[in-house]
């Protein structure tokens, strides 16, 4: 009888004589104790099945050490500082299946992870993950170094690590100076599904051997794998061939989140990163600076990406022997949001993005500014280069970009490119050797090819021939311009050497035949904030001015009053009513300037 039991006997009054009250108390007691004994006994057993296993205080090797786990709570502690650990039985290691976790004394301070190394002396790799391990196989603040992937059959892989469907936890460790033909650090195939967490990667290199090779200086996922890359460093990495730094090659995807890949190099393409028929790519909150390669795509060249997306992300300082300073994007679908790329290069084109190929992709709210391409002989696109492809640009900014033609944005041939509530401004093309395009489209630059701009400001922007605002040419070429402002280009804010082209609604300075267009000086509004450039006031003649057609007046002016943006505007206003504005802050889209720091507003009435 249990206590609880006494207790509502008591409640129910019912009589129980003393002598059997005492035998009822005397069974509760013995119960209770039994009980408690078998609770201290798991207490206890638990307690002893934790074990840890330290090398070299209580096994000689770490493989010894791997041997003697009997169970997923063990631990196996690396209690050397200074000293490597080196030889056969700590090199070439595996977990053979079990699950535990392999950690320095304290894993999370960085001077015991670096000096708890375990140096294989490029006698061999250091671990191997291949009898199905998943994410209680854990290294955890461990430096790996001169591991180097044994030969076999085809490329060899992982120099420090390689996953082959399995799924273990890299945690807070170092990986420098290893090597192999493809993953000069971390090899990931076959279905694995890896985590690379606060992890330092540098000086790991993807050499040049079995056909195929020289891939992924520091990482490669392949074979249907699935890697989370989070909080990570990787740099002075090199690959022979592409990847400076990750290679994703036929592989279920890749999460690259809040990490910096710098310093970087590939000798024909993707510095950093490439991509190669790949599920998905997510890059967010990452940066990507001074890569280099030698061939295409400084930061990264990412090929036939079915689901993309590149969030936040910086990109700058990057540099191409060929195109492609910065990004070169080729066949991929999905969206690139709140990305800034700047100050990178490229020798032929496309001086901080290329697009090749690609139908279905959209970037929102990117900046490309301060990027370059040197060629004069076909240098196109200082900000962006479009070719056969039908990008769709939503409130981005091109600005002090610098390219032979097309400073800001060139579109080439077969070309769509759409570019909506954008500013395009101080783009410059100094150069000309009187080549059909060269020396012209400050801004723009479309060559047998179609460019759709709406709601848009190109301002500013300089050529040393002509078309200073936009420029275009090829009998196939088409331009359409709607509800846009065009002025202080230099020289001519639109010319067409050959193609069609459609401009109403606009304001563009000199004039220009088309329905809706006015030529009338823009009066703008001081801000403070860069991102608020090319404001028109209140009093300014492209307020209202828009094709009534094309939509109401997103950025919904009435209203902003109440969050400091705007002073002049009331519910009521006649001054400036909903209809559509010219120009990049007044339709359709144009709310994404501002959607991410003001709350939803009501309609104006």
């Amino acid at each position: 009888m249990t206590a609880p039991l006494l207790f509502r006997m008591q409640l129910k009054h019912v009589a129980v004589p003393v002598s059997r009250w005492k035998e009822l108390m005397m069974k509760a007691k013995f119960r209770m104790l039994r009980w408690l004994g078998v609770l201290v006994s798991m207490v206890v057993a638990g307690s002893a099945s934790a074990t840890v296993l330290r090398v070299p205080q209580d096994y000689s090797t770490i493989q010894a050490a791997i041997d003697a786990v009997a169970a997923a709570t063990d631990t196996v502690v690396l209690d050397t500082l200074g000293a490597p650990y080196v030889g056969p039985q700590n090199r070439g290691l595996s977990f053979a299946g079990k699950e535990f976790v392999m950690r320095s004394l304290d894993p999370l301070n960085p001077a015991i992870r670096d000096a708890t190394v375990i140096d294989a002396q490029q006698l061999d790799r250091h671990f191997t993950f291949s009898q199905g391990e998943g994410p209680g196989a854990k290294l955890w603040g461990l430096t790996l170094r001169h591991g180097k992937a044994p030969d076999g059959v085809g490329p060899t892989r992982g120099g420090a690590v390689l996953c082959a469907g399995a799924s273990p936890i890299i945690a807070n460790c170092q990986l420098d100076l290893n090597q192999a033909q493809e993953g000069g650090a971390v090899a990931c195939v076959s279905g694995s599904r890896a985590r690379l967490l606060d992890c330092f990667l540098h000086n790991n290199d993807a050499l040049l051997g079995a056909p195929g090779s020289g891939q992924g200086g520091a990482l490669l996922v392949t074979g249907n794998a699935e890697v989370l890359v989070d909080r990570c460093e990787l740099s002075m990495n090199s690959a022979a061939q592409q990847a400076g730094a990750i290679y994703v090659e036929q592989a279920r995807g890749l999460t690259l989140r809040n990490s910096s890949l710098h310093n970087n190099s590939a000798q024909m393409a993707g510095g950093a990163l490439a991509t190669l028929r790949a599920g998905r790519l997510r890059v967010l909150d990452c940066s990507f600076s001074a890569n280099h390669s030698d061939g295409r795509g400084g930061a990264a060249w990412l090929r036939e990406v079915n689901q993309l997306s590149l969030l936040r992300t910086r990109i700058d300082g990057n540099s191409a022997a060929q195109d492609g300073g910065g990004l070169l994007i080729d066949s991929c679908a999905g969206v690139a949001q709140f990305c800034d790329i700047h100050h990178n290069l490229a020798a032929t084109g496309g001086g901080g993005l290329k697009v090749i190929g690609s139908d279905n992709l959209e970037f929102t709210r990117c900046t490309a500014r301060d990027n370059t391409v040197t060629s004069l002989q076909s240098g196109r696109g200082g900000g962006v280069q479009v070719e056969a492809a039908s990008p769709t640009f939503i409130a981005c900014s091109f600005e002090r970009n610098q390219a032979l033609g097309g400073g800001g944005v060139a579109v080439g041939d077969s070309s769509l490119a759409s570019l909506r509530a954008c500013i395009i401004d101080s783009n410059v093309v100094t150069t000309s050797l009187g080549a059909t395009g060269s020396g012209s489209g400050g801004g723009v630059l479309v060559e047998n090819g179609s460019a759709d701009i709406r709601h848009c400001t190109i301002v500013e922007n300089q050529v040393a021939l002509s078309g200073g605002g936009v420029y275009v040419s090829g009998t196939n070429a088409s331009l359409v311009i709607e509800n846009s402002i065009l002025f202080d280009n230099w020289a001519e804010q639109i010319l067409v050497a050959a193609g069609t082209d459609t401009v109403t609604y606009s304001d563009v300075e000199g004039g220009y035949a088309g329905i809706g267009n006015i030529d009338a000086e823009v009066v703008y509004e001081p801000r403070a904030a860069p991102i608020y450039k090319y404001v028109p006031d209140v009093i300014s003649a492209p307020v209202d001015a828009g094709n009534l057609g094309s939509g109401d007046d997103y950025i919904n002016w009435c209203g902003l009053v109440d969050y400091g943006i705007d002073y002049w505007c009331e519910s009521d206003s006649v001054m400036n009513r909903c209809d559509p504005d010219m120009g990049a802050y007044g339709g359709p889209d144009g709310e994404a300037w501002l959607r991410d720091l003001l709350p939803t507003l009501p309609p104006c009435s």
